[in-house]
């Protein structure tokens, strides 16, 4: 990770980029811009937002204790701070690709252990995300159609390649085990780093760690971790039902399953290499919220971690390791 730091011009570049297309979006289709009627309601989905972030945290600490055991955790707050960090790295680049390394060095950093063994958990994170939150956003496809097509055919994308991608991350320490074709490119792979002993031993301590998290993770243990997915991904997008409120709309139910289908589409499309989901997840989110309530959920929902990422990657003295000075 300390070689692999991120520069000031790029993050500079990708929340401009973001803050440009938040302001393109709010020219074009935000034609009367208000605060909102109710500010209660907005100050409600700001802490939505947050405690999402505290449950993902939470998730991450059952993770570790089943890679650990309890007598390795850290407090909560660390867990949260982790995800924080990785949330502002994920939307610094695209498609999210900083977020699983830099939770990993977090966690890493904190425990002075191997950044690779902690890399294993962290990636996991990702596979019940998007199995998850895709599933959920193919079920509602027909509710935007036809112009959630493309919700559909990234869908379809993503599920099919995280479940081939936990396939090999789980058979690594056995890649005579993976049926072809796919075994020639872990032999491929393979092959390379044994030529690199440091990347290598990196490679194994990975592969070890991930093969031991996900055998030990009992139906208990899976169930948990769904439960704890689902939870934080309706706070999140529970965030735009209380912007949708605060801009005077009835408190409807209807309202409220726009509200997180319309973030469902946006995380789905996610994976579309924008900085930050710049773009997709305005059209996500445009697929069933009105112009305001997209708008000023889309600033809550990016500036949040953006914020206070910055400031615990200052407060715990950090920086350095992920940001360069240039």
């Amino acid at each position: 990770m300390t070689n692999r730091r991120i520069s000031k011009r790029t993050i500079a570049f990708s929340t401009g980029f973001a803050t440009a297309v938040i302001v393109v979006y709010m020219i074009i289709m935000v034609r009367n811009i208000e605060l909102p009627i109710y500010p209660y309601y907005a100050v409600a989905g700001l802490i939505s937002c947050i405690m999402g972030w505290l449950v993902s945290g939470y998730r991450l600490k059952i993770l570790h204790k089943i890679l650990d055991g309890r007598e390795n955790l850290l407090p909560m707050s660390e867990y949260f701070k982790a995800r924080i960090v990785g949330g502002f790295m994920a939307y610094i680049t695209p498609s999210g690709i900083g977020g699983e390394p830099a939770r990993a060095y977090y966690l890493s950093y904190k425990l002075n252990s191997k950044f690779s063994r902690y890399f294993s958990i962290v990636i996991i994170e990702p596979i019940y995300d998007i199995l998850t939150v895709n599933t959920i956003a193919l079920g509602f496809i027909i509710y935007a159609w036809p112009l959630s097509i493309l919700v559909l055919i990234i869908a379809i994308g993503n599920i099919a390649f995280w479940l081939t991608f936990y396939y090999i991350m789980k058979n690594l320490i056995k890649p005579e085990s993976i049926k072809p074709p796919l075994n020639r490119f872990v032999k491929f792979v393979l092959n390379y780093v044994r030529k690199h002993e440091r990347i290598y031993s990196g490679y194994e301590e990975f592969a070890k760690a991930f093969r031991e998290t996900t055998d030990k993770m009992g139906f208990i243990d899976k169930f948990v971790v769904i439960l704890l997915t689902l939870t934080y991904q309706f706070l999140f997008g529970l965030t735009g039902f209380f912007i949708y409120l605060s801009y005077g709309y009835r408190f409807t139910f209807k309202g409220l399953i726009d509200s997180v289908i319309g973030y469902l589409f946006s995380n789905a499309l996610s994976s579309i290499p924008t900085p930050g989901g710049s773009i997709s997840a305005e059209y996500g989110l445009s697929l069933v919220l009105p112009p305001n309530v997209v708008l000023l959920t889309r600033i809550i929902l990016y500036y949040t971690p953006i914020i206070l990422g910055i400031y615990y990657l200052r407060r715990e003295k950090i920086i350095e390791s992920i940001v360069l000075s240039e």
